[in-house]
Order: structure tokens, then C-alpha cells, then sequence
């Protein structure tokens, strides 16, 4: 009896494991972040190329309601999560907002918004490219402003 009793337990601790574990979204089978992309960039290779007057461009996600910021990048350093906001450094990162010398990030509900600053006479290129999410779902874009 005893080892009828412990092999019933162990029939339903792994049937509650199953039974549980299963959820309405796969692990790993999320949709892919469908974008309606803003006028005015065109495409390089995997690059939106940015012009020197700089400007805002908003990119809206359609399948998903409100991304957030997931990294940012300046060509060569890595600047997420270490946000500067007017000169001092915040103690929780804003997955929401970011600001630099040359360049900020908004995500608004499903737009995510980047502004440019104008590229100087003294400045041949300059390259940043943001990571975000929307949970299990990342997408990132990579700008290139040159003269």
C-alpha cells in the first residue's frame, strides 16, 4: 500500500508540473515585431541612414502595445542602463526614455521616437542603434548619420 501511495503522489506532482507549466503563449514563439516605419530614413544594408540635419523619426509598432528599451548603443560603447539625465545619474534606469549629447529615445505607448541632433561640420559619421522589447520579443535598429 505504501508504494501504491508514493507512486500516486509522484503520478500527480508531475501531472500538476505539466498541467501548469503550459500557458496560452509558447516559450519562444512570439511573433515577430511588425513596424510601420517612418519617412524620411533611407536603408543601407541592415542601417537607417539618418541625414546630417538630423530630425525625429517615429517608429510605430503595430503587433505589440507598448515596447520598451532594452539597450542602446553609440557605434562603440554600450550606454544601457547607465542613464544621465541633466547631469546626474539616475538610480533606476527609465526603460522608457533616454537622452544623450547627439541623440534621444521615447517609447510612447506603441511609438518609439529618435531624435537627432544636427551633425557638425567637425564630425564625419557618427552610428547608434537601439534594442527593444516587448517582453520575450526584441527588434533593434541601427542608424548611420554622415554628411
Amino acid at each position: 500500500m505504501k508504494q501504491a501511495t508514493r507512486v500516486l503522489i509522484l503520478l500527480m506532482a508531475v501531472m500538476t508540473c505539466l498541467v501548469s507549466c503550459k500557458g496560452d503563449e509558447p516559450v519562444g514563439k512570439w511573433d515577430k515585431m511588425k513596424w510601420k516605419l517612418p519617412d524620411g530614413l533611407t536603408r543601407e544594408k541592415s542601417a537607417y541612414i539618418v541625414p546630417a540635419s538630423g530630425g525625429t523619426f517615429t517608429f510605430t509598432c503595430k503587433n505589440y502595445g507598448a515596447p520598451w528599451l532594452s539597450s542602446i548603443t553609440d557605434g562603440t560603447e554600450y550606454l544601457y542602463p547607465v542613464f544621465l539625465q541633466d547631469g546626474a545619474e539616475e538610480t533606476e534606469p527609465d526603460f522608457h526614455s533616454f537622452k544623450c549629447e547627439w541623440f534621444e529615445v521615447r517609447c510612447v505607448q506603441a511609438d518609439v521616437n529618435i531624435t537627432f541632433a544636427p551633425l557638425d561640420s567637425s564630425t564625419e559619421s557618427r552610428q547608434m542603434s537601439v534594442t527593444v522589447t516587448a517582453g520575450d520579443i526584441f527588434d533593434t535598429f541601427t542608424f548611420i548619420q554622415r554628411h
